[in-house]
């Protein structure tokens, strides 16, 4: 799964509230927790993560009941992929202050990225539904595909998949994770309808034109003369 993009917006949104909430444009002498504002604000816009991550951890000894600092600490801890980092940032920033919507959000994701599905389901399917923001909600929907299939949901996650096929339709890798969705789909389909009807003439046509599809010519006769073996007047495809 993709990192969640890093939008301007967020960035500019999170680091204005830390500066009126450590009172960093209240004063004309600069104290430490306006240097490290400052460098910290140049690392995140520049996607300098491991450097932003020192400064942030220093921002959180200073100012520890600032929910923007522990939610700019967890933004960068997903970037890196320190998602068993990331929690617990995110949860105290949530904590401090239940508003950050998009601290949320990134929460489900670190936990869905940590296969606590249940937990993050909740919250990807909120947001899914309702943003208008098209970052966010391509990378709801790939982590929502992620939760539904490890929750072994099939038809929740061929519903999101289309979904998310009909809104980014030129997308690489929304379509290389419908293909999985798709395939995994039609793969539990035909098993299971090995499993009701084995001998039934839908589950050799199935096998005739799934060996077909992959070039076993010879298995796939097999299976077609099964099938005309039970419905000889049965037409082609």
């Amino acid at each position: 799964m993709p990192k969640l993009a890093i939008q301007l917006a967020a960035l500019v949104l999170f680091l204005s509230a830390l500066k009126g909430a450590t009172g960093l444009a209240q004063s004309n002498a600069p104290s430490p927790v306006d240097k490290y504002y400052e460098e910290g604000q140049r690392a995140l816009a520049r996607g300098q993560f491991q450097e932003a991550e020192k400064i942030f951890e220093k921002l959180r000894e200073l100012s520890p009941s600032v929910a923007e600092v522990h939610a700019n600490l967890g933004l960068v801890y997903f970037n890196e992929k320190k998602f068993e980092a990331a929690v617990p940032a995110l949860r105290q920033a949530l904590k401090l202050k239940p508003s950050l919507t998009k601290t949320e959000t990134l929460l489900a994701m670190s936990l869905s990225e940590l296969g606590k599905y249940r937990e993050a389901l909740p919250i990807l399917e909120k947001e899914f539904r309702r943003s208008t923001d098209p970052v966010v909600k391509r990378s709801c929907g790939l982590q929502l595909e992620r939760a539904y299939t490890g929750l072994q949901r099939d038809e929740k996650a061929v519903e999101v998949a289309l979904e998310l096929n009909r809104l980014y339709p030129d997308d690489p890798e929304i379509l290389y994770h419908s293909e999985r969705i798709f395939g995994n789909f039609a793969y539990l389909s035909v098993k299971r309808l090995a499993e009701v009807a084995p001998a039934s003439i839908w589950k050799h046509q199935a096998a005739a034109e799934a060996w077909e599809s992959q070039g076993s010519y010879d298995l796939a006769i097999s299976e077609y003369r099964q099938v005309l073996s039970l419905d000889p007047r049965r037409p082609g495809r």
